[in-house]
């Protein structure tokens, strides 16, 4: 005879997902990085990301369409990610350092992080999205170095801090 699964009261209680070496805010940055995990994965579910891969002539097409007609909701930094760089980013590096911003997009981070001094490089494979990062950056008079390459062909270094 089948057993009946265990009521969900008698599970284990879950572990930390924090890594070691946190201090006792571990769970609470373990919680602001899971946020900011699942606010990318839902960015990435509707702007079409987790689909059947593509080529990169389509790919690229595809992406400079939807910069073209506009995406407004991808201009301003998502509160998840401010809230990481407040509670974990700053705290590591108070006198900023060098970032890298993969499928930069608009560059709604990108250009957050190099309002605080950051030294940015943002990649995309579309250049609409780059040429009007291109062009914001310099409305804010800062440097970005922008890169028009799919991301998951981008040689990544490891000369940058976040």
């Amino acid at each position: 005879m089948p057993r009946e699964p265990a009521p969900l009261a008698d599970a284990p209680a879950p572990r930390s997902a924090a890594r070691p070496g946190m201090r006792t805010a571990g769970r609470v940055r373990s919680t602001i990085w899971q946020n900011f995990a699942s606010t990318l994965a839902v960015d990435a579910l509707v702007m079409g990301l987790l689909q059947k891969p593509m080529n990169d002539t389509d790919n690229r097409a595809l992406w400079d369409r939807k910069y073209e007609e506009g995406l407004p909701s991808l201009t301003k930094p998502d509160p998840y990610f401010v809230s990481a760089y407040d509670g974990i980013v700053n705290e590591l590096f108070p006198e900023a350092g060098r970032a890298l911003d993969l499928a930069a997009g608009l560059g709604r981070h990108a250009l957050w992080l190099a309002e605080r001094a950051w030294k940015v490089s943002a990649v995309d494979v579309s250049e609409v999205a780059l040429e009007k990062l291109g062009q914001a950056a310099g409305e804010l008079k800062i440097n970005i170095s922008l890169l028009a390459i799919d991301a998951a062909e981008y040689t990544l270094n490891r000369q940058r801090s976040i």
